[in-house]
């Protein structure tokens, strides 16, 4: 069992990456695993930063992926896992893996939380099989992990 440390945005903010966020990871959102499978997608946090005035954490990643989480609640972490129980949405961007990083090969799932039950997704770029915004029920999943 792991102990669970909460804390607050603005704390979180003067920690060391490395105190709050496991070496590398899947990521979750909403219950939706990036990649389809947990562990196929492994990624690795290079940087953060939270803007105060927007309410908004961006995260940078080591292929130069982003996610911006807007009105994040709710942080817990340990050295296997990070965790923000809800937001009001979450915008992951990644550039088609293998490919230039240009415009054109960027994709994008954009989720944002409809009630305490439900998510929209809507997908964008290249990647973008299922355009269109679709409605899914987040089971008590949090907003984001990543472990």
């Amino acid at each position: 069992m792991f102990y669970h440390k909460k804390v607050t945005k603005g704390k979180i903010i003067a920690m060391d990456k490395k105190e709050i966020f496991p070496q590398n990871g899947t990521l979750i959102f909403f219950g939706d695993i990036f990649g389809g499978r947990y562990g196929e997608n492994r990624h690795q946090i290079i940087d953060y930063k939270y803007e105060k005035t927007q309410e908004i954490y961006r995260i940078h990643f080591n292929e130069g992926e982003t996610c911006t989480i807007y009105n994040p609640k709710e942080i817990e972490y340990d050295r296997e896992v990070f965790i923000i129980k809800d937001a009001s949405r979450i915008i992951w961007e990644w550039y088609y893996y293998g490919r230039e990083k240009t415009a054109s090969n960027l994709n994008s799932l954009d989720y944002k939380k409809i009630d305490t039950l439900s998510v929209s997704l809507k997908r964008s770029g290249n990647l973008a099989i299922n355009s269109g915004i679709t409605t899914f029920e987040i089971n008590n999943q949090p907003a984001l992990k990543f472990y």
